[in-house]
């Protein structure tokens, strides 16, 4: 039996530590004051909130290049940006501490407006939060990227270039946004990022829940599941060595006390084999009475309403026959979750019937009326 090993949880995935909320908030409002405050003049803003050339290194304000970033051009300006500051605020925070957002973000943001502006002419001044937005999205997705292991490299590339191509890349150009204010915050965004990964990346790795998977036991999409794609196959040769494998597993030979009939099927749901069941006629069964045996083959399907599901539809197909009135199983009376899908497939319990085999619980079916001691007093026959 071979294992492989899946991370489950990492460092990002994991129930959400506390914090994050309130900072975010508080943020929130600020950039909001601020834009009011800007828009409106209030404390004369308009002067000594927005950032040039001029104004920071020829006359030493160097403030501005922070007030700037909690002033915007209108309501548009501010709403688009608080689109994406918002969640990537709550997640760099509740995840990654206020050390690194808000503290390094906004020192960055002053650096990011510091470069952008002596690419521009000498009044010409610059107001928004857009270069630390860009920056909060570029290292949230490089630490997502390194962290959660749980794909491929290829595949968390492709889905970081999508996002970003998404979320990112403007579908216009207009000549009042400084597209490099985006492009830089982009670019120290993924150098933080790769920054405190490398630093911190065996507090992150410690954080990875590791689970073992049977590679004989393959990881089924039952949240997916539907009763329609279940399909009852007739036992092939080919399947002898699978069916082999299904009766040595362990939860599976705990309750297993049949012998395969002459009518038995693999259970598909869609191409995949997902458990067996049959059906038979025992000794001292009266005419209309068929018994049925069943197992599912993967553990990790258990108490997920598989069974009870195919049972249902295998016992109705049975029932829909002319020559069958009653549908029979005789779980162990211990095995209380094959009992509880029994009789979620439509079984009723009768009562309990020591055997060779230990105490049984007699379950059945039926298509009609038929008398309840009817059935025990023939089981009883047989054990």
């Amino acid at each position: 039996m071979e294992m492989r090993r899946r991370i489950k949880e990492n460092w990002i995935t994991r129930k959400l530590p506390g914090g994050g909320l309130n900072s975010t908030l508080f943020l929130v409002s600020l950039l909001l004051f601020g834009s009011l405050i800007y828009l409106n003049d209030i404390f004369h803003a308009a002067d000594w909130m927005p950032a040039s050339a001029s104004l920071v290194i020829k006359h030493h304000q160097y403030w501005r290049l922070w007030t700037a970033l909690f002033a915007h051009g209108d309501l548009g300006h501010i709403l688009g940006n608080l689109f994406l500051f918002v969640p990537f605020a709550y997640f760099l925070s509740r995840y990654f501490s206020l050390l690194l957002f808000p503290a390094i973000g906004f020192l960055l943001g002053g650096l990011i407006n510091f470069i952008v502006i002596q690419n521009l002419s000498p009044d010409s001044t610059i107001v928004g939060v857009s270069g630390v937005v860009y920056w909060m999205g570029a290292a949230w997705m490089t630490l997502a990227f390194f962290i959660d292991r749980r794909e491929s490299l290829l595949q968390r590339f492709l889905k970081v270039t999508g996002v970003s191509i998404v979320l990112f890349f403007p579908t216009t150009f207009l000549p009042e946004i400084s597209y490099l204010s985006h492009f830089l915050g982009y670019v120290l965004g993924v150098f933080s990022g790769v920054f405190v990964y490398l630093f911190f990346h065996k507090t992150f790795n410690k954080a990875e829940i590791i689970e073992e998977i049977n590679e004989d036991e393959e990881v089924f999409d039952w949240e997916h599941f539907s009763t329609d794609n279940i399909i009852f196959k007739p036992l092939e040769s080919q399947d002898s060595a699978m069916l082999n494998a299904w009766l040595k597993r362990e939860h599976v030979a705990k309750n297993w006390r049949g012998v395969i009939s002459d009518n038995p099927f693999i259970v598909y749901h869609k191409e995949k084999p997902i458990g067996f069941i049959q059906s038979y006629i025992a000794k001292n069964f009266p005419a209309g009475v068929l018994g049925i045996d069943q197992f599912i083959a993967d553990k990790n399907l258990l108490g997920k309403g598989i069974g009870s599901s195919f049972i249902k539809k295998f016992s109705d197909e049975l029932l829909e026959k002319e020559n069958v009135n009653i549908v029979v199983s005789t779980p162990a009376a211990i095995n209380k979750p094959a009992i509880r899908a029994y009789r979620k497939a439509g079984f009723l319990r009768l009562e309990n019937l020591v055997t060779p085999n230990g105490v049984v619980a007699v379950m059945e079916k039926k298509r009609k009326r038929v008398s309840l001691p009817f059935i025990t007093n023939f089981l009883s026959n047989i054990y």
